[in-house]
């Protein structure tokens, strides 16, 4: 009753009203029994006016928000509505899917993840705490690091079924993710480049290659509630 009216005032001025309402109450019965939402609007002023804006303006950053409520405490912090250097998203997808044995959910972990950072990059720009360069940059740093969580797992899985893999793999960035002008709904244009070690049979270790590029696929292909990354 007392944040309502304040919600609806804020989002008045948002280009889709009645879409953040919805969104607004989606979030709200998702949280209704977390003890510290109503208390974090209600301390948080600007946190009302933050949510209502990104609500109204943005469905992509609304669905967003419905699929990880939580997220909702970096609103109240600037620094957290900047987005990651790229040294620590590897660091972090790298690790978060590293935990896990199974090849399918080490890349969920890192899918995760990644649904977490474009809510924050997608935040900062509706926010306009971001430009167009700035928000290309930090898609561009989001997406490499997923892609290179997935290789390693897919990589892991592949060396457990034929032994030790006898090549390297790179993954060059082509198109919008090369020239780091990645959008919300960017393909990852990319080519697989395989070096194959010294003494290595050449077929073996292309055939090890392949395997593990359609393992990456078929991982970042799963159905799952985070945005899909297609790898074309």
């Amino acid at each position: 009753r007392a944040l309502l009216p304040v919600v609806l005032q804020s989002l008045a001025d948002a280009p889709d009203p009645d879409g953040g309402l919805l969104a607004y109450r989606t979030v709200s019965d998702a949280l209704q029994r977390s003890p510290w939402f109503l208390r974090f609007l209600r301390d948080e002023g600007t946190v009302v006016e933050r949510l209502a804006q990104l609500l109204g303006t943005s469905r992509y950053a609304a669905e967003l928000l419905e699929r990880a409520p939580e997220a909702l405490r970096m609103l109240a912090d600037d620094t957290e509505l900047a987005p990651r250097p790229a040294a620590a998203l590897r660091a972090s997808f790298g690790s978060a899917a590293a935990r896990h044995h199974d090849p399918a959910s080490a890349v969920a972990a890192a899918r995760a993840l990644r649904r977490h950072e474009l809510l924050r990059v997608a935040a900062a720009d509706v926010l306009g705490r971001l430009d167009v360069a700035e928000v290309g940059e930090a898609l561009t740093d989001v997406t490499a690091a997923a892609l290179e969580a997935a290789l390693a797992s897919a990589a892991r899985e592949i060396a457990g079924r034929r032994g030790e893999l006898q090549t390297r793999i790179a993954v060059i960035a082509m198109g919008r993710l090369g020239g780091a002008e990645t959008g919300y709904g960017s393909d990852a244009d990319v080519l697989f480049v395989h070096d194959p070690l010294p003494g290595a049979d050449q077929q073996a270790a292309a055939s090890a290659a392949h395997a593990v590029v359609e393992e990456l696929r078929r991982l970042l292909a799963l159905p799952a509630p985070d945005p899909p990354l297609r790898v074309d």
